[in-house]
Formats: structure tokens, C-alpha cells, sequence
């Protein structure tokens, strides 16, 4: 299973040219934007990697107005994802910041502290999954063509073959218009 979030060392901080209150810490070979002075070289933090959920804690509050995710519920109102609030990249002041770190105070009592364990569970992390889309709800029928090793080719109805590349408006254009023909062969 993924480590979403692990105990970590930073490796280097650095400041952000044209930022007063933030600064670049690198963790795992990743640079993460952090509140300036929370962290230095060699500290042991709470590293959270990109897509993973945080549960509604006080202590992450702070990422309401950017990150919150509602929960998600499948059609029989079952309970798919939970609410929470989503790590990913950002850039911030021109610096990408990949992942967020928190101070091990963040941990609740008992939990590991070498480094690199996983403290996931120990947080309630989860992974964080898009939600599908509403035209995908059903079964999946068959594969789009194009997939598995077939190859694709198309021409305009009522008009004479033509094969090769559409650029992507032109091709959604004549699908529209029901005009365009999808052929697919063993390639």
C-alpha cells in the first residue's frame, strides 16, 4: 500500500524570492512550500505526498478555502469517499509545491516517529479518487476504439474516404453532425 503520509527529514530550506511569510523545504527529493520558520535542515516532519485526503481535523483546517472535497456517494447513497481536504500540486509565489508537511505534533499519542513509517492510518488519510464522471455511472460496454493493439481509421459519410488526422474541433464538428465513420481493424 501507498505511504500517503510518512514521517520524513527535510533535506534543505530555502527562501522564495519575493515571498515574506513562505519558504521552499525539500523532503524526499520533492520541494514543498512551508510557513517561513516552521522548519529547518534536518527536522523529522509529517509528510503528506500529492492525492491524498486529509480528514476534517482543526489541525488542517487552514485548507478549507483551497482544498475542501465534499463526500462522495454512489446512487444508492452509500457513502464512496469521504469528506475531506485534497492534497495536490500547487504553485505558490512561482514555486510548485508538491505535498504538504506538518510538525509531529500533528500525530496523535502513540504513534511512530522513526523515520519513514507510515503514519496513513494513524492521521485517517486516505487516497484521494476523482469522482466519475456522470456519463460513466453505467457499465462499461467495450473499449474505445483505438485501445488494446487495433488501429483507427475514419472518413466522412456520404462523401468519399478520407483517412488520417482531424484536428480534435473538426472531428467533434462532423461527429456532431453524425457525418463522421469510426472503422476499427486489427492492427
Amino acid at each position: 500500500m501507498r505511504k500517503l503520509a510518512s514521517i520524513q527529514v527535510v533535506n534543505a530550506v530555502e527562501p522564495i524570492p519575493n515571498a515574506d511569510a513562505i519558504e521552499r523545504v525539500r523532503v524526499l527529493g520533492w520541494w514543498v512550500v512551508g510557513k517561513k520558520g516552521d522548519f529547518e535542515k534536518g527536522d523529522q516532519v509529517v509528510y503528506c505526498e500529492i492525492d491524498s485526503l486529509l480528514p476534517e481535523r482543526p489541525e488542517f483546517e487552514f485548507l478549507r478555502t483551497s482544498s475542501f472535497k465534499p463526500a462522495q456517494t454512489d446512487a444508492a447513497g452509500a457513502t464512496i469517499q469521504p469528506t475531506g481536504f485534497r492534497i495536490k500540486t500547487v504553485k505558490l509565489r512561482g514555486q510548485v509545491s508538491q505535498g504538504i508537511c506538518f510538525p509531529l505534533s500533528v500525530l496523535p499519542p502513540g504513534a511512530p516517529t522513526g523515520e519513514g513509517e507510515d503514519v496513513t492510518d494513524w492521521l485517517g488519510v486516505r487516497k484521494w479518487e476523482p469522482p466519475v464522471p456522470v456519463g460513466m455511472g453505467g457499465k462499461v460496454k467495450g473499449g474505445f476504439p483505438g485501445l488494446n493493439g487495433t488501429s483507427v481509421s475514419f472518413g466522412l459519410a456520404r462523401r468519399s474516404p478520407v483517412r488520417g488526422h482531424l484536428r480534435v474541433p473538426e472531428f467533434v464538428r462532423l461527429w456532431r453532425l453524425g457525418r463522421l465513420v469510426i472503422a476499427s481493424s486489427a492492427g
